[in-house]
């Protein structure tokens, strides 16, 4: 019913509204007519929040205007294997009444509330006592930095096994090869001065950098077990390794996102040029040891 009413009484430039034509004639909501209304919806969402658009806290999220109308942010991950609305996620006005429905709608999913859900503000705490505890922000196993690294490999696991029930040794075998996962995963390509050969950077590096994990294929237990039982086993290890597929697309997935987040977030500096630099202009090398005033100048 809005749809056709908005051919025949709207008195806006038929060029705003193109997408209205793609509205079929059928009795029932087809897919594209779910798609057409949804961008109707944004773009009378975002005339109404003209002035949040103009705002600065919105220029710093480096949002650009598709051809359809829509607002969306660039968060650098072109190709990383996400869904495209992950790659350039709407933008969403915070103090609209639309972002309130939206926000509100998330919160009411179980599915979203049992896997995401935060506990219960503690109570006020008693008195301090005589000798405290202090939590050092520096060290790898102490502060928020590690405590968030944890926290996402512990929501992509839940995800991952949900209701599936395991008893104690394939849970055991599930979490070390989860760790040996994380830990021998490719970092960033480094290039040695010595021969110039480059080798991929893995957590493990820092601690082992010659460890590397044992293939499947060294272990021979032809003759140790009966064919009822390898094949037992070999089912085992189908349903392990299909669940450590499943972890790692999940937690790669939010790692990226989490990772373009952060980027975003990042501290820029107040002042600097709205210009880019362009081909043969002279540029001053910034340097630490070196003031600006006698600094390196580049072409």
């Amino acid at each position: 019913m809005l749809w056709r009413k908005s051919r025949k009484g709207s008195s806006v430039e038929k060029s705003n509204y193109r997408v209205i034509d793609l509205v079929s004639e059928a009795q029932w909501v087809t897919t594209t007519d779910r798609k057409a209304a949804e961008i109707l919806l944004l773009r009378e969402y975002y005339r109404e929040g003209i002035l949040q658009l103009q705002s600065r806290v919105v220029h710093r999220l480096k949002v650009t205007q598709c051809e359809d109308g829509i607002y969306r942010r660039d968060l650098r991950m072109t190709h990383a294997v996400l869904e495209d609305s992950a790659k350039t996620p709407i933008l969403l006005l915070p103090k609209h009444q639309l972002t309130k429905i939206a926000n509100s709608i998330v919160q009411k999913c179980t599915i979203c509330r049992r896997q995401q859900r935060r506990p219960f503000s503690y109570p006020k705490p008693p008195d301090l006592p005589s000798q405290r505890k202090f939590i050092t922000p520096l060290p790898p196993l102490k502060g928020g930095f590690y405590e968030r690294l944890v926290e996402s490999v512990k929501l992509a696991l839940k995800k991952t096994l949900h209701r599936q029930t395991t008893v104690l040794w394939p849970l055991q075998t599930i979490i070390s090869e989860t760790e040996s996962t994380l830990i021998t995963r490719p970092i960033t390509p480094v290039v040695t001065n010595t021969t110039d050969s480059a080798f991929v950077l893995r957590p493990i590096d820092l601690i082992n950098p010659y460890f590397t994990p044992i293939s499947t294929d060294a272990f021979n237990t032809s003759g140790l077990l009966s064919n009822s039982d390898s094949h037992e086993i070999n089912i085992s290890y189908i349903l392990l390794q299909d669940t450590l597929n499943r972890f790692w697309d999940q937690w790669q997935k939010e790692y990226l996102q989490a990772l373009a987040e952060r980027n975003q977030k990042r501290n820029t500096p107040r002042q600097s040029a709205k210009s880019c630099p362009k081909t043969g202009d002279v540029v001053l090398i910034k340097q630490k040891i070196l003031r600006d005033h006698i600094g390196l100048l580049a072409s």
